[in-house]
């Protein structure tokens, strides 16, 4: 069992019309398995957000049970209960993932959404290994594509249908992207959160992915890489994270806000002083940064290790602004801060 901070939701059987008695059969078939494992995301409060229930088998992991509460954080739980069991059966070595549940809204979306495909009445993902990059051989899914041919869309989809697999074209857009401690506690999750801050931001807390909000930069495109710095922060600061950044917007802090709120943290008044006058038109603007596929590193790189592994890094000023670097670079920033694999 996990916990996720939220308010009470009602239990993931009513939401479904369905008895215990119902899905009782689908979480025996896991009990009796040497491997089986029945996973619960509930809320402080004790909360039913998710469901879910797998055995192992050599090479494939069977979900039997997959199930999500009704509430505003439907999907999200789903996602997390998703993306849960998927980080359990990584622990084991590679294997296919395949859900022989009959899984609908909000269930069937969260398992699009962490790159599961739909393969005649169930879904079917991979847990794959490693870092590949030009002069690898590349998944037998993906043999029909010479690396020149392998665009940021398809390494991005691949690697969220293949976690923790990552996929290095040495061509992808990356930036390296300041975030405070404050915000990098809630949004990242880099070290055990503020109570206060998850209580509050009980959306953030549970997203599989979230927005981020800086001063106007029309030069950033999506998707591209983002390698998180955190600025102070003492020894948890540094290179703490990498993730995808999927969509990327300039306009009023206002509006930016009221379309994607349902991703962030941040409250209207924290959006608005991010933004700043554009000297083309005088409006004031913000930039949003809609990222997922976060991952934190078990290792911060520092500022100091940042420099000796990329030396355009120490010119004055370098880590107060978006800047975008090589991917290569982020490839060895990231096999940095995950250690050996």
């Amino acid at each position: 069992m996990f916990r996720l901070p939220g308010a009470t939701i009602v239990s993931c059987h009513e939401h479904l019309d369905e008895r215990p008695t119902g899905l009782r059969p689908r979480l025996s078939v896991v009990t009796a398995h040497p491997s089986g494992r029945i996973e619960q995301l509930v809320s402080d409060d004790g909360g039913h957000l998710a469901l879910g229930a797998m055995y192992r088998d050599g090479a494939q992991v069977t979900v039997t049970a997959l199930r999500s509460a009704s509430g505003a954080l439907s999907n999200a739980a789903a996602r997390q209960m998703v993306h849960h069991l998927r980080t359990i059966a990584s622990a084991d070595g590679p294997a296919t993932i395949v859900v022989e549940d009959q899984t609908r809204s909000p269930v069937d979306q969260a398992l699009r959404d962490e790159g599961f495909r739909s393969e005649g009445s169930g879904w079917k993902a991979a847990v794959r290994t490693g870092v590949l990059g030009p002069g690898d051989p590349l998944p037998q899914e993906l043999k029909h594509i010479d690396w020149d041919r392998l665009t940021v869309h398809l390494a991005r989809d691949f690697e969220l249908y293949a976690w923790p697999l990552k996929i290095f074209t040495g061509g992808v857009p990356c930036y390296v992207v300041p975030i405070k401690p404050e915000f990098a506690r809630v949004i990242l999750g880099y070290e055990e959160p503020q109570r206060q801050l998850f209580e509050q931001h009980r959306r953030g807390a549970a997203a599989r992915d979230n927005v981020y909000y800086m001063s106007p930069r029309r030069s950033i495109e999506a998707p591209a890489r983002i390698i998180w710095w955190v600025s102070g922060g003492g020894s948890l600061g540094g290179m703490r994270a990498m993730s995808w950044l999927d969509e990327v917007e300039t306009g009023h802090p206002r509006r930016l806000y009221r379309r994607y709120r349902h991703f962030g943290v941040l409250d209207e008044h924290q959006v608005i002083g991010t933004a700043k006058r554009s000297a083309q038109n005088g409006r004031s603007e913000a930039t949003a940064l809609v990222f997922s596929q976060t991952e934190m590193f078990t290792e911060p790189v520092s500022i100091a290790r940042a420099r000796e592994m990329c030396d355009s890094m120490n010119q004055n000023s370098y880590f107060i602004t978006t800047r975008g670097i090589d991917e290569n670079t982020v490839r060895a920033f990231y096999e940095e801060g995950m250690g050996p694999q």
